[in-house]
């Protein structure tokens, strides 16, 4: 039977994807056009694309968008029960996964700090992809709850060995809920919901 933390994840994952995968399936057509076009160019003439920087940065751009995709449906995929990404690890897993529901969701000026901000993540955690997943919900919930002006604050504290990862926002109470229940897919971790914030509480040697 599977523990309540892996049901958890599998409802997260559900909920992620019904919320995030319309704009995905956008993005992932943009992206097939981009590689189409170049597949044109070079038909026509070889030489003339190769040498075209704007058209080979383009692609370069539509790769990344692709890898960052890939991620982000590995990590649905393995929280719902089919691990696809095996021994796949990505230190840049938090900016990825977080990035794209912000995309999906939101302005991404609304978040303060930037993503880009966000810690890149220790390897050999977890199975590689949880870490993103459950920061990536507590974005999620963050974005769902009410936080005021406009602005989703954030914040990471290493203190002793522990990590809080924090966002400035009153949670719905259901998914206040699901993510403390989460937290449990990572057993070092810890969730925690008041009436104004959230955060997730982990080892500090997770994150490089």
């Amino acid at each position: 039977m599977n523990s309540p933390a892996h049901e958890a994840a599998s409802r997260a994952a559900d909920q992620l994807g019904k919320a995030v995968l319309p704009h995905l399936l956008g993005q992932l057509d943009g992206t097939t056009e981009s590689f189409r076009a170049l597949a044109r160019k070079l038909s026509a003439d070889p030489d003339a694309t190769l040498s075209d920087s704007a058209a080979l940065a383009h692609v370069e751009e539509a790769q990344g968008q692709a890898h960052r995709v890939g991620w982000f449906l590995g990590c649905l995929a393995s929280a719902s029960g089919t691990d696809l990404l095996i021994a796949r690890r990505e230190e840049n897993g938090l900016r990825l996964f977080c990035g794209l529901i912000l995309d999906a969701l939101a302005n991404p000026a609304i978040l303060l700090p930037a993503q880009q901000d966000l810690p890149r993540i220790a390897t050999g955690i977890g199975r590689g992809w949880e870490l993103s997943f459950l920061a990536g919900f507590l974005f999620y919930a963050a974005l769902r709850g009410e936080f005021p002006e406009g602005e989703l604050r954030w914040s990471i504290e290493r203190r002793n060995d522990q990590a809080f990862l924090r966002a400035q926002s009153a949670l719905q109470s259901a998914d206040g809920a699901l993510l403390e229940q989460l937290a449990g897919i990572l057993p070092e971790a810890r969730a925690q919901v008041s009436a104004q914030s959230a955060e997730i509480r982990f080892p500090s040697a997770w994150l490089a």
